[in-house]
């Protein structure tokens, strides 16, 4: 297996007062999980994978077969086991996996899954498996700084780097709609956050073939607030050939040189949710001093000095819906190449608009572009085609991206 952990069978018929099965951890039970499943004669329980998490299967009942597929998940190198009732099954984590019922009766086992690894995870740079069962110790990275890729609507699959990385998140915003929750800490301060050798050293260390479209600064919080930004993105572009994307909230680009640093990437992304002040404190909750005003001047004077591709999203919910007319003004005289219409899918604070009410939306923006003779593409979340990716570490991914809808 890729990650250096034996799929099995653990028999169960033995008279040991104790049998040691997982590698997790001790007094980590907060983490684990655990469920009865019961399958019909030639059912299966499906294809599926459970990331960072082992997984031991112990049959109460029934014989079957467990399907272990290759590194790749490709169908035609797949492992088959066959076991029956007072028996325990293994599979590592990060594993393609599936379990089929190959008797006449029922087939009735227990599933627990727990994380994999025996050391602290934040803390250690190698993990030690399954020793008591000879596996060899297994290396692996482990990623501070950056994160996923994931599925992007917008930017297909995306590897996110966050130059802010703290415990708490830092924001400029506290915007309503954040999957990622409130921001205890909200300041307009620019500094190093990360020292850029540190995101350089995991850029350098990305497993080789790793599918990646853009490589997006985002993160938990403004990514503009990290004063290194530009540096890394230059540095990031001798080591890389993807393309680079920044997500921002625009509220620092009053400032000309974050403007300047902002125009080193492929793709910018600036965010504008309101067409008025009262709006905007509502829906963004902005740190002090930071008027709607400001986002506007900054981002006009981004289009105005640099060539860069422009990105405006707007996400749209039932406190700023009533604004759609004024927001579809005002971007069309901002004249980005791309307008992205929003609503929150994944889980957070508020609900999401219908599919009904974004089409709405978005057929007077376009009906106002050809009046306005734009060239504005116009895009919309519901009608988007979600490019499959898979993240290096769920854990850091789900602490900056929240959870998946």
């Amino acid at each position: 297996m890729k990650n250096g952990l034996c799929p099995g069978i653990i028999g169960l018929d033995s008279e040991e007062k104790y049998k040691r099965l997982f590698s997790a951890k001790e007094g980590n039970a907060a983490s684990f999980r655990s469920g009865h499943v019961v399958l019909k004669a030639g059912e299966g329980i499906g294809e599926h994978n459970t990331g960072d998490f082992e997984e031991i299967l112990i049959i109460l009942e029934g014989k079957g077969e467990l399907y272990i597929k290759s590194s790749g998940g490709t169908p035609e190198k797949v492992r088959i086991q066959e076991f029956a009732k007072d028996t325990a099954l293994y599979v590592p984590p990060d594993t393609l996996h599936d379990v089929k019922n190959t008797g006449a009766g029922m087939l009735k086992y227990v599933f627990i899954t727990c994380p994999a690894c025996v050391k602290d995870q934040q803390k250690c740079t190698s993990v030690t498996y399954c020793a008591e069962r000879g596996c060899e110790q297994v290396k692996r990275p482990l990623y501070d700084y950056i994160y996923g890729p994931v599925p992007s609507w917008r930017l297909g699959s995306s590897l996110g780097v966050d130059l802010l990385s703290q415990e708490e998140k830092i924001c400029v915003f506290d915007c309503v709609y954040c999957q990622i929750g409130s921001t205890p800490i909200k300041t307009v301060e620019r500094k190093v956050y990360v020292p850029t050798e540190k995101v350089i050293k995991e850029i350098k260390s990305l497993p080789a073939g790793l599918s990646i479209d853009h490589i997006t600064f985002s993160g938990r919080g403004e990514p503009t607030l990290a004063r290194n930004f530009g540096e890394i993105i230059r540095k990031i572009r001798e080591l890389r050939r993807e393309k680079i994307a920044v997500i921002t909230n625009s509220s620092l680009m009053r400032d000309k040189s974050v403007r300047d640093d902002l125009a080193l990437a492929d793709l910018v992304m600036v965010k504008l949710d309101a067409a008025t002040q009262e709006c905007f404190e509502k829906i963004n909750a902005p740190a002090d001093g930071i008027r709607l005003s400001d986002l506007l001047e900054g981002i006009k004077a981004f289009r105005s000095e640099h060539d860069t591709k422009l990105a405006l999203q707007i996400m749209f919910a039932e406190m700023n819906k009533d604004e759609y007319k004024k927001l579809a003004e005002l971007a069309f005289e901002i004249r980005p190449d791309e307008i992205q219409i929003n609503t929150p899918l994944r889980p957070c604070g508020i609900k999401p608009l219908s599919k009904h009410e974004i089409v709405h939306i978005k057929e007077y923006f376009e009906d106002l572009g050809r009046k306005t003779g734009s060239i504005s593409k116009i895009i919309v979340v519901y009608e988007a085609e979600h490019k499959r990716a898979k993240a290096i570490d769920r854990r850091k991914t789900l602490k900056r991206r929240g959870s998946p809808q």
